[in-house]
């Protein structure tokens, strides 16, 4: 599991540089995380079947991480079309979140098996707070998106993340990145504790 737990701290934690206005190049590649996620639900997929279930999701990931990292890192390649980015960004968060929600389902199976008495409720909390703060994240994102992109008077339409809610925006960010953290906390503490019998 502490394959697991590497992937999890390589495709949680978000730390970037931006080397020009419309590049980021990650300090933690998500590409990575997604290998090692997939090396430990090879090793873990014996002992329950939702790790079985996220390998492939996990995968697929991991090859699109890859190709989109290279691309922004030699080529400065990005999606410019706003439609792309939303399709792109949906498709990315509802990936995470499912190998994220398998994991925890895995962790809970284990549990079982190993009779141990720690509550799954607690990863199973942090895991809809990461899932409605990141869709609340992409929902505003895109609002933004589609203020930027309009052709009409932009003093008809407000911008989601102008004045007061740029704060919430980024509060929203802080508190997904908190929570995340806590989940990888929570995750190796029970990975100790099955393993420790």
């Amino acid at each position: 599991m502490n394959r697991i737990l590497v992937g999890l701290i390589f495709v949680m934690l978000n730390l970037v540089i931006c080397p020009s206005d419309n590049r980021m190049i990650g300090i933690l590649p998500d590409f990575i995380g997604y290998y090692f996620l997939v090396s430990g639900f090879r090793r873990m997929e014996r002992e329950s079947e939702h790790f079985k279930c996220a390998k492939p999701v996990a995968v697929l990931m991991g090859i699109y991480m890859t190709v989109s990292y290279v691309a922004n890192l030699f080529a400065g390649k990005t999606l410019n079309e706003m439609y792309e980015v939303l399709i792109v960004n949906v498709f990315t968060l509802a990936g995470l979140l499912y190998i994220l929600y398998e994991v925890v389902k895995g962790v809970e199976e284990l549990q079982e098996k190993h009779e141990i008495g720690l509550k799954i409720t607690v990863m199973k909390w942090q895991w809809r707070i990461i899932a409605i703060g990141k869709v609340v994240i992409l929902v505003l994102t895109a609002l933004e998106m589609l203020v930027q992109h309009s052709e009409k008077e932009m003093s008809l339409i407000y911008s989601p993340l102008s004045g007061g809610m740029s704060i919430v925006f980024y509060i929203i960010i802080a508190m997904i990145n908190i929570v995340s953290l806590w989940f990888i906390i929570e995750f190796s503490q029970r990975d100790k504790q099955m393993y420790r019998e």
